[in-house]
């Protein structure tokens, strides 16, 4: 699997860790609760077109047991990373770029060098 994620319009992403830690029913109740996602060996992540779609999938992370200031990091395609959690690190890979190159990967995973070329 790859362990980097690209990032995308607006997204959520949380550690597997924290999601079998504290999610009601762990990883299976979060496979269960939310059925569109993508992930790799240590983190999910959740996309959204809208601010309506964002603020639905945070609820249902919330509702599940996750804290959104210690679990949650959120970035944007353009503009990278917004809000930030221990864990989670974001990187540019095509900072030359004006439609942003970034991928959130697990902090102790090195970033995949082809992950562009995957998403």
């Amino acid at each position: 699997m790859v362990m980097s994620l690209p990032v995308g319009l607006m997204n959520i992403f949380v550690l597997k860790s924290r999601v079998e830690a504290r999610f009601v029913g762990g990883l299976e109740g979060f496979r269960e609760q939310l059925q569109h996602y993508a992930e790799d060996d240590f983190l999910f992540r959740m996309g959204a077109m809208s601010g309506q779609d964002f603020a639905e999938i945070v609820d249902t992370l919330v509702e599940g047991g996750l804290d959104p200031d210690k679990d949650l990091a959120t970035a944007e395609g353009m503009h990278g990373p917004g809000q930030q959690c221990p864990g989670i690190v974001f990187t540019n890979m095509s900072p030359e770029s004006l439609i942003g190159g970034w991928v959130a990967r697990a902090e102790a995973e090195p970033v995949s060098p082809d992950i562009l070329g995957n998403a």
